[in-house]
């Protein structure tokens, strides 16, 4: 627990940053009974409109994505907008996520900021495959996207330990085959065309556990908001049950840290003697304007 921001950098500081094949980020929560779930799974009758909300907003604003040219980037604007989505926001700043647990000062109940450790094999760029592959499931229709996950059994050398069909040890050469050739799995081949869209490269290799987890983006830094917030987000796949949400590996919450609640008013003050205010959070001319407003009331 964290009553000041003295507290909470104390807090930070004795965590332990030692271990190169992490890296070290961070989710601020005004509730910490809320969980780390992306906005679009809350609540369930979002899911199953995903790809209604994603095309209307784009029918709706086309000019705003004229620059975008993976889904992902897409799914970015999106979130920046206030649209539900499939990427949950994390930040290399630990004051910036205590911020977002501290904003809402009127809320009656304790916040939280959690430190996730994430393994850097699960740290992908914006333009990697893997993000390509789970970015475009949120253009299926809800009907068409269950799938099933072929078991190892259907490769001889995977049940031997000996499967080498690449450098990914969940991949495997003939259980990918037997995922696009599996009848149940009609839902595979509209994904692929929704990657050939953006990457008419892509060949029929999307591997089969990819879609069922959680990967860690690099945003794009193209917005004075994501360089300020030290932004990147989480990209959740699906899961076979339809669009039942992948999980989160519990090893990777390194440490979780409570703001009591009749404390969020003192450390919103403290922050802002640390420049780390509403508008330099969000750094658009309105909340800026609203900001300076403030100071004369």
């Amino acid at each position: 627990m964290a009553n000041n921001v003295s507290e909470f950098i104390k807090k930070i500081m004795g965590i332990n940053y030692d271990d190169k094949k992490y890296i070290y980020v961070y989710r601020g929560h005004a509730n910490s009974a809320w969980e780390l779930e992306p906005s679009i799974y809350r609540p369930t009758k979002l899911i199953k409109n995903e790809h209604n909300l994603f095309d209307d907003c784009i029918i709706a604003k086309p000019v705003e994505f004229g620059e975008c040219r993976y889904t992902v980037d897409y799914l970015a604007k999106m979130q920046h907008y206030g649209l539900p989505t499939r990427l949950l926001d994390v930040t290399y700043d630990p004051l910036v996520a205590l911020f977002f647990v501290v904003q809402d000062r009127n809320k009656k109940m304790n916040g939280e900021v959690i430190c996730l450790k994430i393994p850097k094999e699960m740290v992908k760029s914006y333009s990697s495959d893997t993000v390509s592959i789970l970015a475009n499931t949120a253009k299926l229709k809800y009907a068409r996207s269950s799938y099933k996950i072929p078991d190892d059994k259907d490769c001889l050398r995977a049940r031997r330990g000996q499967c080498s069909c690449s450098s990914n040890p969940n991949y495997c050469k003939l259980r990918c085959d037997k995922f696009y050739e599996e009848e149940k799995n009609e839902s595979i081949h509209y994904l692929q065309y929704e990657i050939n869209s953006e990457k008419p490269h892509f060949k029929k290799m999307i591997n089969p556990v990819d879609i069922n987890s959680v990967v860690c983006v690099q945003a794009k830094l193209q917005s004075p908001r994501i360089i300020n917030q030290s932004g990147l987000f989480l990209l959740f796949g699906i899961g076979e049950n339809n669009k039942k949400m992948p999980q989160i590996q519990p090893d990777w919450v390194e440490s979780k840290i409570i703001i009591p609640s009749g404390k969020k008013k003192t450390i919103v003050d403290e922050l802002k003697r640390l420049k780390i205010s509403s508008s330099f959070v969000y750094p658009e001319l309105p909340n800026v304007i609203e900001e300076i407003k403030k100071r004369y009331k």
